[in-house]
């Protein structure tokens, strides 16, 4: 069984396959730019582009307001971090 912590290692180090969709948390590990917050989190607004799943270019607003393109090999998924902590969490207390 894998406590959080593994679970969040495993996650944040590209071990599960993750999905994006619009509207999920994220955070940007990989690259900078000056206009984002120090926080890099953010939401997914959209996809700017038009290629596959594993080349894809999303629209990403900072907590800061600001919209910046992103590559999707920059991004974790918080919103998934969380659920599956939370359901991790859930089924470990019953």
């Amino acid at each position: 069984r894998l406590t959080p912590t593994a679970l969040t290692s495993r996650l944040t180090n590209g071990c599960w396959p993750l999905t994006f969709k619009t509207g999920d948390l994220v955070r940007v590990e990989g690259t900078h730019e000056s206009k984002m917050p120090a926080s890099k989190v953010g939401i997914l607004v959209d996809r700017a582009d038009a290629y596959s799943n594993t080349l894809a270019i999303w629209n990403v607003r900072f907590t800061n307001g600001v919209i910046l393109k992103i590559w999707q090999r920059h991004l974790i998924n918080l919103s998934l971090n969380i659920l599956l902590t939370t359901n991790l969490l859930t089924s470990a207390s019953t």
